[in-house]
């Protein structure tokens, strides 16, 4: 490996910044998916990793959109808004889990439930498991999950 000490300088007189080596994107995806896999669902960890440069992108959304977790009304609205600026992410959704009470011991769902589920069923199309939480299967919004594909 050849190394350039912080004093050497170009033709010019410029100062030359030292190289790192390059790490292979496949070591690179390991790392993240050991990261993800030890972090928990507050954790910043893929939030940080996404910070790192634009090749680690890809992997990190692989894993922040796989399951997916709208337990309140700012969650389910962040989660929309980004579907509606980046529509592509959709398709990392393998699981959708809505959890209807916000822990507020109701037997009805929370208004932003109703809204979650008229809105996400065609922008989710690898959705694979749906879990509803704190949800009354008598509820009228239960019966708008006919549009999901894989209900």
């Amino acid at each position: 490996m050849i190394s350039v000490s912080p004093t050497s300088t170009t033709p010019h007189g410029s100062p030359v910044a030292p190289t790192l080596p390059k790490v292979p994107l496949e070591v690179c995806e390991r790392i993240i998916d050991i990261l993800a896999a030890g972090a928990s669902e507050q954790s910043n960890v893929l939030l940080r990793l996404s910070l790192v440069g634009r090749g680690w992108l890809p992997r990190v959304y692989f894993h922040l959109y796989h399951s997916v977790n709208l337990s309140s009304h700012w969650r389910t609205d962040r989660f929309i808004e980004t579907l509606t600026n980046r529509p592509e992410r959709g398709v990392l959704v393998k699981k959708l889990e809505i959890n209807g009470s916000e822990g507020r011991g109701s037997t009805s769902p929370s208004p932003w439930v109703h809204k979650s589920i008229h809105w996400l069923p065609n922008r989710l199309p690898n959705l694979r498991t749906l879990s509803l939480r704190s949800f009354p299967v008598l509820h009228h919004s239960f019966f708008m999950l006919c549009p999901f594909r894989t209900v």
